[in-house]
C-alpha cells in the first residue's frame, strides 16, 4: 500500500510539475504588454473596488468555481454583511468594499482545495493574484518533507522579495522565522518548485540544496525565495520576519537585513500566504547575499 501509494504521488508530482513549467503563470515576462487582462501585474483600479484572479499556488493556473470572500484585514472576520463572490470561467473576481477600509483580507475556498487567505490587499487596486492551495499541492508537499498534516493546525507559505506587490523579485537565502515561535520548523523550496527538507537557513553557512541563482528561471522566477511552514499553532498576532545576513560566516542580526509582515489570525486546517518585502526605496540593491550560490 504504501509504495502504491509513493508512486501515485510521483506521477501526480511529474504531471503538476509539468503543468507548472509548460503552461507558467500567466505573464512570466517583466514587460505587462500581453492584450489579456490577467496578465497585467496590480495595478491601479476602481476606487472602492478590490480586482484580481484566483489562481492555483503551484502551477498559477486560473481557478474556476471558486468562493471568495473579502475579509476585516486586521481581525480575518466576515463582514457584516459579508462581501462573497464565485469566481467566473477566467478565475476573475471583484468585490466592493465599504468605506473606511483601505486594506482587507481575501479567503478562498473551493472543494479539493485548502482554504487558503491573504491579508493586506490595499483597496482601490485591480488585477491582485489570490492564491488558492490544492490539496494534491498540500500532499506533495507532505510527501517531500515526510510530515504528516495535524489538521487542527495551521499551513503559513509565501516568498521574499525585492520591491512590492507590484514589483516582486525573487530573494534567495533569506531566513524565515516566527514571533511568538510555537516550534514548528520552517522548510525552503528549491528549483523544482517543492520543498526541500535539506535545506536550511541559519546565518552561518550556505543554503544546502538550493541551487544557483540561475534556476530561478524555473517556476516562474520565483521557486527559490518559497517557503512554508506547516503544523502551526492557530493564533492570533503572529510576526513574520525575513532576514537576510551580509556574511555566510557570521549569522549575528548586526550584520543583517530584515522585515517582517503582521499575521492577524492563523486558521486551523487553513493556509496563510505571505509574502515579505524589500522595498526598493530602502534597498537599492537585491539584498540576496553574495554567498548564496548553493
Amino acid at each position: 500500500m504504501v509504495n502504491r501509494k509513493f508512486w501515485i504521488l510521483l506521477l501526480v508530482l511529474i504531471s503538476t510539475l509539468a503543468v507548472a513549467f509548460a503552461c507558467g503563470g500567466g505573464d512570466d515576462d517583466d514587460d505587462d504588454d500581453d492584450d489579456d487582462d490577467d496578465d497585467d501585474g496590480p495595478g491601479t483600479g476602481e476606487p472602492g473596488v478590490l480586482h484580481g484572479f484566483v489562481r492555483d499556488f503551484q502551477t498559477k493556473v486560473e481557478v474556476n468555481n471558486a468562493f471568495v470572500e473579502a475579509v476585516d484585514d486586521e481581525t480575518g472576520e466576515s463582514f457584516d454583511p459579508p462581501i462573497t463572490a464565485t469566481t467566473d470561467s477566467s478565475g476573475e473576481v471583484s468585490f466592493e468594499i465599504p468605506e473606511g477600509n483601505d486594506y482587507v483580507g481575501v479567503l478562498v475556498t473551493k472543494d479539493g482545495s485548502m482554504d487558503t487567505i491573504q491579508f493586506h490587499f490595499e483597496v482601490g487596486l485591480a488585477n491582485e493574484e489570490f492564491l488558492l492551495i490544492n490539496e494534491g499541492t498540500r500532499d506533495l508537499m507532505l510527501l517531500s518533507l515526510g510530515l504528516d498534516m495535524d489538521y487542527s493546525k495551521a499551513v503559513v507559505a509565501g516568498g521574499v522579495y525585492w520591491g512590492d506587490p507590484t514589483d516582486e523579485n525573487a530573494v534567495g537565502c533569506s531566513m524565515v522565522t516566527f514571533d511568538p515561535d510555537d516550534g514548528a520548523d520552517v522548510h525552503y523550496f528549491g528549483p523544482d518548485a517543492l520543498p526541500n527538507a535539506a535545506r536550511h537557513i541559519d546565518g552561518a553557512t550556505p543554503a544546502n540544496g538550493q541551487g544557483t541563482l540561475e534556476a530561478y528561471a524555473q517556476a516562474d522566477n520565483h521557486a527559490l525565495s518559497y517557503y512554508v511552514s506547516i503544523n502551526k499553532d492557530p493564533q492570533p498576532n503572529v510576526n513574520l520576519l525575513a532576514t537576510v545576513f551580509d556574511e555566510a560566516a557570521n549569522g549575528t542580526e548586526e550584520n543583517a537585513k530584515q522585515e517582517d509582515n503582521i499575521i492577524p489570525m492563523l486558521y486551523a486546517n487553513t493556509a496563510t500566504i505571505v509574502n515579505v518585502y524589500f522595498d526598493k526605496s530602502d534597498y537599492p540593491e537585491n539584498p540576496t547575499p553574495g554567498w548564496c550560490t548553493e
